[in-house]
Parts: structure tokens; sequence; C-alpha cells
């Protein structure tokens, strides 16, 4: 099975790769002059016998990152697509029976042309973590397929939110979202997430393998009454609050950020709300750190307000400040 973490566990081991590519390319060329040096060969069967564990999980390494560039058709039409197919084309007809097969196979890739150039660019992509996530995503379109496709792909990455929510709403760490900032980056793709797979299932965020539990959700006189107490007593202000989304709308206006929001507003409305299986999200910025951590559970609550029926316009979501 495919490694679900692939960006997270590789991304900075292929960022020390893409920095020397980088920053010793001249080195780089010498090297591989000397690689082909006859005299040279024996030696480095030798050092491949005495490091053969460690670099056939190089090799294991590379096949990944192939696999999951392969799922891209955009990759596949560019340069380094072509280099993908050679790789496996040349894999597929080498057989692998001693130890110098292996050394035959690094001299047939060591030929492509411009194989430096190509090495850089991929290490560079999968250095940075945008990146890996949206080049390691398959080609679907979430919001026109069929059950089973989504199905099989919940199945393989609910492990791994930031890429679940990155591959199925096309939002994609640092993206800038309506909601504000690209610090609010994590909430909007998990709540695009959960209202495209609202289409494939009664309940998406079970889907996702997330539980919501609470002790009661309060009636519209009860939710009313306290949103306008909160507004009078505790923040100091005259105006009456005439439904969730004036709520919304005014604390925005207070120049309350949108966790603090939604928090504030969901505990008016459920009581003693509880969540599993949320896990941290990604996080873009030095600022609220602990905010943006908790950026998959805001997006599930926004779902909620949404989908049960709280907020009127997503409008009032729109811009809101750090």
């Amino acid at each position: 099975m495919k490694d679900t973490h692939f960006c997270e566990h590789h991304n900075v081991l292929f960022k020390k790769i893409y920095i020397f590519l980088r920053d010793n390319s001249h080195v780089t060329m010498i090297i591989i002059r000397m690689l082909h040096n006859p005299k040279v060969k024996p030696i480095l069967l030798r050092k491949f016998k005495e490091h053969k564990k460690q670099i056939l999980n190089i090799f294991k390494n590379f096949k990944i990152i192939m696999d999951f560039y392969k799922e891209n058709n955009t990759i596949l039409k560019s340069e380094i697509g072509h280099f993908i197919l050679y790789y496996d084309h040349t894999l597929s007809k080498c057989k692998i029976r001693k130890d110098s097969d292996y050394l035959k196979f690094f001299y047939t890739i060591m030929a492509y042309p411009k194989l430096l150039t190509l090495m850089e660019e991929i290490f560079y992509i999968m250095s940075d973590y945008r990146l890996c996530l949206y080049f390691s995503s398959p080609t679907i379109n979430f919001r026109n397929t069929d059950k089973e496709t989504v199905h099989t792909i919940i199945q393989k990455f609910y492990t791994n939110q930031n890429m679940l929510f990155s591959m199925i709403s096309k939002v994609y760490p640092g993206d800038m979202v309506p909601w504000g900032p690209p610090i609010y980056t994590g909430a909007f793709a998990c709540f695009e997430t959960l209202m495209i797979l609202k289409k494939y299932y009664k309940d998406p965020v079970k889907a996702c393998k997330i539980r919501f539990t609470y002790k009661k959700q309060n009636t519209n006189p009860h939710i009313m009454k306290r949103m306008n107490d909160l507004f009078t007593n505790q923040l100091r202000q005259s105006k009456e609050i005439m439904n969730p989304t004036h709520f919304i709308m005014s604390m925005k206006k207070m120049k309350y950020d949108l966790t603090q929001t939604v928090d504030t507003l969901f505990s008016i409305i459920f009581e003693k709300p509880l969540f599993q299986n949320i896990q941290d999200c990604y996080i873009v910025d030095s600022i609220k750190i602990i905010n943006q951590k908790k950026n998959y559970q805001t997006g599930v609550k926004i779902y909620i307000l949404v989908s049960r029926g709280f907020i009127n316009t997503m409008l009032c979501f729109n811009k809101f400040d750090i």
C-alpha cells in the first residue's frame, strides 16, 4: 500500500537532496563523470554490497515518488512524466538476478538526458509540502464522480486529513480562500470537502470517520436568548441579534476571528459538544498557531451549522480578520 503520509514523512530528506543538487551542480557533474570511469565500477559494486539494505530502501522510496506522480495526468504530460515512463520501462525490462544487475540499471538511468535538471525539479516539488500534496493528488473531479471512487479514497486516506481534505477540495496549504487570510485555508478545505461529500453520503462527517456527540441541541428561542444575553451582558452591545448568521456578521464586525466566532456560536447551540478523530491541521504562519491547528474542527463545525440550517448565507464567513 502506498504511504498515505508520504509528504510529511519524506519532506525533510527531499529538501536536503534538493538543496544539494541546486547548490552543487558542478560537483555532481564531476561525480557523475568519475562514476563512468571503468576503475570505479568494481568499487561501486563493492560499496553496493556493503550498503545494500540502505540503497534498496532508496530505490523503494524513489518508486513511491514515481507512483504518486503517475496518478497526476498533468505531470505525466511533462518532461518529468516522460522520465517516469522511461524509469518504469527500464525497470520492467531489467532482470535483477545478482547485485551487478542493480549496477546496470543504475547506469542505464544515469544515461537519461537532462537527468540532473529533472532530479532537481522532482526533489524541489517533493520538498515543498504544498506542492507535494498538490502533485501527489490523483486527478479525480470529486464533484462529479461515483461513490465507489470517493469511498476508496476515504478508506485509504482518512488517517491523513491533511491529504484527504486537500485532495477532495483541491484547496492546498497557503491558498487564498474567501474566509480570509491563508491561516483559514485548512478550515475552508475541510468545509468544502464535507460539502462535496454530501452528494455521496447522508452524513459526510461520519463518512470521514469523525465522531460528533453532544448532550442536546438547544431550541431556537433558547439560542436567540443566549446570543442576545452574550451581546448585552458580556460584550456591552445594544444591538439585537436576529439569527445565527447575524451573530457571525456582528462578531466579525467587532474584530473577533473566525475560530472564536464559530466556537462561541457552536457552544450556544449545542450543550457539551465533543469531537473525536479530528487531527491537527497544518500550520501556514507563526500567528495563532493553536487556532490553525483547530482549523479542521472549525471546518466541521461550520459544516454542521450550515447543514442543519442555522446559516442562511455563506457570505457571513467571508473576509474574517486574523
